[in-house]
């Protein structure tokens, strides 16, 4: 197959892009672009607290986020997956950092998915989905316990956006658990201001081998439409996630950052690629 002119300016575009998104002496100017941008569109960066959950500011701002929204582009229509890789990586490094505020990995890469899921709200996305714990990774003990404990603690009250679990969550026999997990997603679905052209996935206890064979179980079987998987800490596998969905040309992209080191510059960078290839390379 002959490449055109424009396909072959394009791939070159592309190959800059990735060096931006990928170029990490370029990172501290994605964080102040991305500090600039929260400044002036994210009415509010209240830290997580061991009580609150997910979007609390959102909440709390609705009518400023939804507004916004409406005129947001740059992920317009667009289904995101993140694997969250690399926490305890960037917990090792950054620890005794002046500029680390948190004092566990857990609410580092907590805040971090509360940061992208705003991002992608306000800039048009259909879905934001996260990885947040495998199957494997259970035997983690003293993380997972603390994942688990602040679920279970967590004052959850309406919702702003449709918010969904999927794995399985019986491995853990926790009955306080899954109701809490059951009550998450029913106050995201009956919440007054629920803006229901938006949605939140948690893969939390999943794998792709064991959870993507009952079609029939809701709670392990995922099979909504996915645009792109972004995997971040440089690590270039899937770890057992969504190979139905890749195999049948969901784009991947695997990126050198960690993932609390994330920037929405990046993203934004990473969803005009995909726009490009989708437009004049597929």
């Amino acid at each position: 197959m002959t490449l055109s002119y424009k396909q072959k300016i394009i791939i070159k575009f592309i190959l800059i892009l990735e060096f931006l998104i990928n170029n990490q002496f370029i990172l501290p100017f994605h964080m102040l672009i991305s500090v600039i941008y929260k400044w002036l569109y994210f009415k509010s960066d209240k830290k997580l607290s061991k009580t609150n959950f997910l979007l609390d500011d959102i909440k709390l701002d609705f009518k400023h986020y939804y507004n916004l929204r409406q005129t947001g582009t740059a992920l317009k229509n667009m289904n995101l997956v993140f694997i969250c890789d690399g926490n305890r990586r960037w917990f090792k490094k950054n620890k005794d950092s002046f500029f680390n505020t948190y004092s566990d990995i857990k609410m580092i890469g907590l805040y971090k998915i509360n940061e992208m899921v705003k991002y992608c709200y306000l800039e048009g996305c259909d879905s934001a989905s996260f990885y947040v714990l495998g199957i494997r990774n259970l035997k983690r003990g003293g993380i997972v316990t603390e994942m688990i404990d602040y679920i279970k603690n967590i004052d959850v009250l309406d919702l702003p956006v449709k918010i969904r679990f999927y794995g399985n969550i019986e491995l853990l026999k926790d009955e306080k658990l899954v109701s809490k997990i059951e009550e998450i997603e029913r106050r995201s679905l009956n919440s007054d201001f629920n803006d229901k052209s938006f949605k939140v996935n948690l893969f939390f206890v999943y794998n792709y081998s064991d959870c993507d064979q009952d079609v029939n179980n809701k709670r392990l079987y995922f099979n909504d439409q996915v645009d792109m998987i972004i995997r971040t800490s440089g690590e270039k596998r899937l770890s057992d996630f969504l190979a139905r969905q890749v195999s049948n040309g969901t784009a991947v992209e695997f990126i050198d950052t960690y993932w609390p080191d994330l920037q929405l510059s990046q993203l934004y960078l990473l969803g005009q690629k995909y726009l490009l290839e989708e437009v004049y390379l597929n």
